[in-house]
């Protein structure tokens, strides 16, 4: 198993469990991970010119 350490930008609680997520900071990219179902959602790529 690989395990990866990728920094968490924030923790967002909705009103449900369910809706609790973690933004995750990978170099040039933004993604939630949904902490209920362990779903991944991409949300933003940065672009970065030569």
């Amino acid at each position: 198993m690989l395990c990866r350490s990728w920094p968490i930008g924030d923790v967002i609680r909705g009103e449900k469990e369910e809706d609790t997520f973690l933004l995750l900071r990978i170099p040039g990219k933004m993604i939630t991970f949904n902490v209920h179902d362990k779903s991944f959602k991409h949300i933003f790529n940065s672009i970065v010119k030569d």
